[in-house]
């Protein structure tokens, strides 16, 4: 059983490159896993390119479902355009991934869902797992300050439309 794995822009996971190829591939083998890597991973680099990394099973057709993680949220930060584990959150981020990949894929609804994948989908987690609103339901002052912003850029937009009224009718 041959596996490689690939890191490659998120346009061939969501099919808007390779349109044509896409349907081959998964007649020659069997797309195990996609994960979507941090949008900064490469900050610093010249490459600006948003990332995932796919894992594919040469030996095997694509029958099986396929594995979708997001793994954007490492807990990196970039500072003066490298990444820095400010937090130090890093070693327990990766235990926790690396725990729901080797238990045979162990899904979390709002990070990681398996399912079968045709050439036509996207093939990455983000159109499949289910959103998670509770960091911003389970914070009042969030909420509150969410709200307020939601409001006064209304109220600015509405005054904005009077300013190109012509008050001065003659």
């Amino acid at each position: 059983m041959n596996k490689a794995l690939i890191i490659c822009p998120l346009s061939v996971a969501i099919g808007t490159k390779y349109k044509q190829e896409r349907p081959e591939w998964l007649k020659k083998a069997h797309l195990e896993a996609v994960l979507t890597l941090p949008p900064d991973l490469f900050a610093g680099q010249e490459t600006g390119s948003h990332t995932c990394l796919m894992v594919w099973k040469t030996s095997v057709i694509s029958i099986k479902e396929t594995y979708l993680m997001n793994c954007k949220n490492d807990g990196f930060v970039v500072l003066k355009g490298k990444r820095f584990d400010k937090d130090n959150k890093w070693k327990l981020v990766k235990k926790g991934w690396l725990a729901m990949c080797w238990t045979k894929y162990l899904k979390q609804p709002t990070i990681a869902v398996q399912k079968k994948l045709t050439a036509q989908d996207c093939w990455l987690a983000d159109a499949w797992v289910e959103t998670d609103y509770s960091p911003i339901f389970n914070d009042p002052i969030f909420l509150k300050k969410k709200i307020e912003k939601t409001i006064r850029d209304y109220l600015a937009f509405r005054i904005s439309m009077f300013s190109d009224i012509n008050w001065n009718k003659e």
